[in-house]
């Protein structure tokens, strides 16, 4: 699933990473955990995060897929405003690249948490970034076109990636979901709910995480309006006439 987001937002994103010192992953990271907090995942996310693992200069012109798997967790706790967020967002994450040559295998064995089949031991949302500022770039005076392969198959509840062509003022979500746990409608909820989510806490990151609106108009006239339309006629009648 695709969906671009107004490239005033992308802009706006852009400008408030500029303004706190955060990476644009970082605010991407903030506000995908305070969509699963608002729907009651808790105050404790863990997102899993790829990393290319090539800290090493030799690796530099290397060949080869070195890709390890970052578990970051996100602190919900304390009502936080979304700038304080991101200030807790920045900690964490610079504090887990520090250690991103630790194999996710062996932290996954030095921790030992329950297994279920068909699930990831750690995390079950994960979280891509994509950062090609000039769009399709040539190879070797070839072009390229980037193509989005659709395996078949989820590897996790949710994954989104966001793509940032940010020559091109162009910034792009997608989302592969699993579809044994939710439908087309609802992961398109989903990722309207956290563009939504983002176009507010641009708008006013001093804002707490719990008042940023992600409900569109039409969502919200059905959860006040016709969810909530069970007026009824009440009898004027005393208690012990209602037994009668």
């Amino acid at each position: 699933m695709l969906l671009e987001l107004p490239a005033a937002t992308g802009q706006a994103l852009r400008d408030l990473s500029t303004e706190t010192g955060t990476s644009m992953f970082m605010l991407f990271q903030a506000a995908t955990a305070s969509l699963l907090h608002r729907l009651g995942a808790g105050e404790d996310i863990p997102l899993g995060a790829p990393i290319a693992g090539r800290t090493d200069d030799a690796l530099g012109e290397l060949v080869g897929f070195f890709v390890n798997t970052l578990v970051l967790r996100t602190d919900l706790t304390g009502d936080p405003t979304f700038r304080e967020l991101l200030a807790r967002v920045r900690e964490s994450a610079l504090a887990a690249f520090e250690h991103q040559d630790l194999p996710f295998d062996q932290v996954v064995e030095a921790l030992n948490p329950p297994r279920l089949a068909g699930r990831n031991p750690l995390f079950q949302v994960m979280l891509g970034y994509h950062y090609r500022p000039d769009g399709d770039p040539d190879v070797l005076g070839m072009a390229t076109e980037w193509f989005d392969m659709d395996t078949g198959m989820a590897k996790f509840d949710l994954h989104f990636t966001f793509v940032d062509e940010a020559g091109r003022d162009r910034l792009v979500l997608l989302l592969e979901y699993a579809a044994d746990l939710c439908d087309e409608g609802t992961a398109e909820r989903f990722a309207g709910w956290l563009v939504r989510l983002l176009e507010g806490a641009v708008a006013d990151p001093d804002c707490a995480v719990r008042d940023v609106e992600v409900l569109a108009d039409s969502e919200r006239r059905v959860v006040v309006g016709e969810w909530n339309a069970t007026g009824r006629v009440v009898e004027a009648v005393t208690l012990p006439e209602l037994f009668n």
